[in-house]
Parts: C-alpha cells; structure tokens; sequence
C-alpha cells in the first residue's frame, strides 16, 4: 500500500504540481514585466518568451543592435550562454548550442528551420554581403562562418570555416577543419 501512495504521489508532483508550479512562475515573471513598465526593457525576446513557455532557460545575450532585435521564433534550443545580438532570424525548431555568437550587426543573418549551429561557431556578415543557413542544415563545433550562403540539407564540419562569397549547394559537405576560399561553390552531393 506504500508504494501504491509514494506512486500516487510522485505521478500527483510529476504530471499536476509541477506543471502548475511552472505556469505559475512563467506568469509570474509577465506579470513582473508588466509592473516594470518601461525599467523592464521589454525586449522583443522577452516578449517572445512569455508567451513560448516551452523555453525554459532563455538566452541571457539575446541583444539587439541599432534597434533591431534577433527573430527566434520557434527556435527549440538556445544555449543560455550563446550570443545572438541584432538581424537575426531563426527558423522553427532550430537550435543554438553553448558558446555560439551570431553577430547580425553588419547584415542579416537567416537561420532555415530545423537547423543545428553546434558549440563555440561563429556566425558574422559583412556590410556586403548576408548569411543565409537553408533549413537541415548542420554546422559543426568551433566553426566560422562568414557572408556566405549555406543551401538546404548543408554540412559544415567541426573547425571548419567558410569564407565570404562562398556557397555550399544542397547536401554538399565542407570537411573537418576545411577552409573554403571566399567566391568558392562546394557544388551538391560534394565534399
């Protein structure tokens, strides 16, 4: 009968307290939001994290820049050490893992959907030219990624690094610790 009380319980704490408890501190935290007024600096993230509860450590260097403010959307992870500051916009289920930066201060950056940026990538347009991520596509750890176009289904393996100009075509590969030259095509199916 013990059991049957402990399981009883732990299911009552698992699936109905803690829920609750939860939604409680998410409204909570709106609620303070909206007492602050103008001192809470309501930040487009901030904004989009209350009303997305699924997030549940925000990213703590979600900045804006000249008044622009990263798009996150639907994202499914955002490392709470990770970096993402101005023209920014990441598609749905995509995720940004620990020690990422993606500078949109120069240019947009586009993130597709479903989308993994791995640990410590560094993500910078120029003033010249946009990036562009496609949707599956999977950019390894430590990489660089400058203004360059990433097509659907990409590979950018880990210490990589891509020039400005480059393009990597539907399911190409870019090879561990490769360096791809700026103007540079990595056609499809290639690596």
């Amino acid at each position: 009968i013990k059991l049957r009380i402990l399981d009883a319980y732990e299911k009552l704490c698992y699936h109905v307290i803690g829920p609750k408890v939860r939604a409680l501190g998410q409204r909570l935290n709106v609620f303070g939001l909206a007492l602050q007024g103008d001192l809470a600096q309501m930040t487009e993230y901030n904004y989009i994290f209350s009303h997305n509860y699924h997030l549940v450590v925000p990213s703590l260097r979600c900045r804006s820049h000249n008044k622009v403010f990263p798009s996150l959307g639907k994202a499914n992870f955002v490392a709470p050490n990770s970096a993402v500051i101005g023209n920014v916009e990441v598609g749905e289920e995509s995720s940004i893992w620990y020690g990422t930066t993606i500078r949109g201060d120069l240019n947009k950056i586009k993130v597709g959907n479903q989308s993994i940026i791995q640990d410590l990538a560094t993500l910078y347009p120029s003033k010249e030219g946009a990036i562009e991520i496609g949707d599956n596509v999977y950019i390894g750890p430590n990489t660089v990624i400058e203004s360059c176009k990433i097509e659907n289904h990409g590979f950018v393996g880990m210490g990589a690094t891509v020039r400005q100009g480059a393009k990597i075509e539907s399911y190409g590969v870019v090879a561990a610790g490769a360096v791809i030259p700026e103007n540079t095509t990595v056609p499809s199916y290639q690596v």
